[in-house]
């Protein structure tokens, strides 16, 4: 192979190394559920009332919906809490500048009690209504509900929050005071065409120089 060639291949190879790297910062929204040895979300945290984050564990009721579309790979998080408080669960993640404009999130949650989702603090109109939910009428604590994202979402990091209220009517419905309250979200990102149309132009371009080699 001459110096000339062997600088192509080189150089190939670099762009194609630089081309995975870019492509690897962007990630998907975590699920709930992944804990460290304390027993916190790893990825997600809590806010009540709109006060300062805090951590957040497993949630300690066993009552909730755990059926399909949710796998293991998640688990519901949360604690015991006071009716008609307002929590907030927020995790973030990041999106590459070059994945940015095929970039989509899909998946499924369930709360207790109503709950809206937020990406970047604009409300997406994704939600859960306590009493009705939806496709299947019950309480949105014992079903699952799918949802898509496509847009509003922005390059670098992004924040994604669940904003759960803890409905009075549990209380008057037998619950006691402190009342359960949690969150379970399972989730995909939607890769970006961009990036892998990139990542295949250096593959090829490394097979082509060898075989000119």
């Amino acid at each position: 192979m001459s110096a000339y060639k062997f600088l192509r291949l080189t150089l190939g190879v670099a762009a194609l190394s630089a081309a995975i790297a870019a492509s690897a910062t962007t990630t998907a929204p975590a699920n709930t559920g992944s804990v460290d040895g304390f027993g916190n979300d790893i990825n997600w945290t809590l806010s009540i009332d709109g006060g300062s984050s805090q951590p957040v564990g497993l949630a300690p009721y066993g009552g909730y919906y755990n059926g399909a579309p949710f796998t293991g790979a998640s688990a519901w998080i949360g604690l015991l809490g006071v009716p008609t408080s307002t929590y907030t669960y927020t995790t973030t993640f990041n999106v590459d500048a070059g994945d940015l404009a095929g970039y989509g999130v899909s998946g499924a949650f369930s709360s207790d009690n109503a709950s809206k989702l937020f990406l970047n603090g604009s409300d997406t109109g994704i939600g859960a209504a306590y009493g009705n939910g939806g496709a299947v009428p019950g309480d949105s604590y014992l079903q699952a509900f799918t949802f898509s994202l496509n847009s509003g979402f922005v390059a670098g990091l992004n924040t994604m929050s669940f904003v759960v209220t803890n409905d009075a009517g549990s209380v008057s419905g037998g619950w006691a005071n402190p009342d359960p309250n949690g969150l379970r979200a399972e989730m995909q990102a939607v890769p970006e065409p961009c990036s892998m149309a990139v990542l295949g132009l250096g593959i090829l371009g490394v097979i082509r120089r060898r075989r000119n080699a």
